[in-house]
């Protein structure tokens, strides 16, 4: 923890944070629960910020991604999924969280596969992921012993 700074106020942030998040879990959101880990998993790799990484590398596990594609979406090495919503989500998250611009062609694939409601849904998702990790990260929030 840096020199100075305590945790974050907990109490009184938890209730509206799980607010939040409760709503951006079905059924309000169009993405399963593996394809919404998919995108938050590498938004918060990009931030590195251990604890975001630790708990949704738990929970990429929990919703049945396998080890070695968490570990390259993690690692931001290259990853391909058979699953054609999975690939589009992973390349439209990709490209958002690293040049913050989509292709046209990718833009396309993205109406077609997921439509409008799931671009949506990626993109608030990584949105509010962004605020968290942000957060965590200006209070140096560690992953927990073991993780």
């Amino acid at each position: 923890m840096r020199k100075g700074l305590s945790r974050a106020p907990s109490s009184q942030a938890l209730p509206a944070v799980a607010s939040l998040i409760s709503h951006l879990r079905f059924p309000h959101n169009s993405l399963s629960l593996r394809e919404r880990e998919l995108a938050v998993c590498i938004l918060t790799s990009k931030w590195h910020t251990p604890y975001t990484i630790y708990a949704h590398e738990t929970f990429a596990k929990g919703a049945g991604m396998p080890p070695e594609m968490i570990d390259a979406v993690i690692s931001g090495l290259p990853a391909s999924f058979a699953n054609e919503r999975e690939q589009v989500i992973y390349e439209m998250a990709t490209a958002l969280a690293n040049a913050r611009w989509i292709s046209k062609g990718l833009h396309d694939r993205a109406v077609k596969v997921i439509g409008h409601t799931g671009i949506t849904d990626v993109t608030v998702l990584m949105g509010f992921y962004t605020a968290v990790s942000l957060t965590v990260g200006f209070y140096d929030v560690p992953a927990p012993l073991g993780g």
